[in-house]
């Protein structure tokens, strides 16, 4: 089993985590680099990641970049989009196993620049079914997609994809929340990302309340796997799984 974690910044868990699991992977927030995750105090600065990567890799573990941002403000289009890149590039060098994106732009940049750096398709790509999952992983050249439990769910899906794609490159949101039948998801997260991208903070919360509400108006309840779900999923032969930090765990 590979066992992605978002990872707070905690010295002292890294000082007493001594069992070196090599399917343990650290997901990563930098700071200066734009992300969908709206918990701030999940970010680095890019001074101490260097330092943070480093010790997580003498445990043994390794370390997955979240640029997984909806939109950078098409920055990626023009001449600050070199700062950008700059920035992807300097936290790669800190030893970076995997990067994972939602703008597919960034595949031909990072096999050309990062050849030896696995990328993993974010489910905010709206990987909803085995058409997607084949055109990322055939047709673009992905190494890996992401998937949530809106697709997860359905297990006679999940056992057709075992049976038309690699099942090592499937990777399954365990404990995120989503709503069923979420039509506006996509506009959601758009939206949200330029917010995030202008860093205005209480717009991205004013946002994600009128969102949680409307679908509350609607109707749409709240998802994720349940625990006889990841079960089935095991016993088909699934093992990427991806887990929310929950400082009650």
């Amino acid at each position: 089993m590979n066992y992605y974690i978002d990872f707070i910044p905690n010295k002292n868990f890294l000082q007493n985590f001594k069992t070196q699991k090599e399917n343990l992977i650290f997901n990563i927030y930098v700071k200066q680099i734009p992300a969908m995750n709206t918990n701030r105090a999940m970010y680095f600065d890019i001074e101490e990641a260097e330092n943070i990567i480093k010790q997580i890799k003498e445990k043994g573990c390794k370390v997955n970049l979240m640029f997984d941002t909806f939109c950078f403000g098409n920055l990626e289009f023009s001449t600050k989009g070199k700062e950008m890149f700059k920035l992807l590039d300097q936290v790669i060098s800190y030893g970076i196993d995997s990067v994972t994106i939602t703008n597919h732009f960034f595949i031909n940049y990072l096999r050309k620049k990062h050849p030896n750096c696995k990328i993993i398709i974010s489910e905010y790509s709206e990987i909803t079914n085995v058409q997607k999952i084949n055109r990322f992983l055939n047709d673009i050249g992905a190494d890996a997609v992401k998937i949530d439990a809106g697709l997860a769910k359905d297990i006679k899906t999940m056992e057709y994809i075992k049976e038309v794609s690699d099942i090592n490159k499937i990777h399954i949101d365990v404990t995120t929340e989503m709503y069923e039948n979420d039509i506006f998801r996509a506009s959601f997260y758009n939206s949200l990302s330029h917010f995030i991208h202008e860093e205005k903070w209480e717009k991205v919360q004013q946002e994600i309340e009128a969102h949680q509400e409307e679908q509350e108006k609607l109707g749409n309840k709240k998802i994720k796997l349940e625990e006889h779900e990841l079960k089935e999923l095991i016993k088909l032969g699934y093992k990427n799984f991806w887990y929310q930090y929950n400082k009650n765990s």
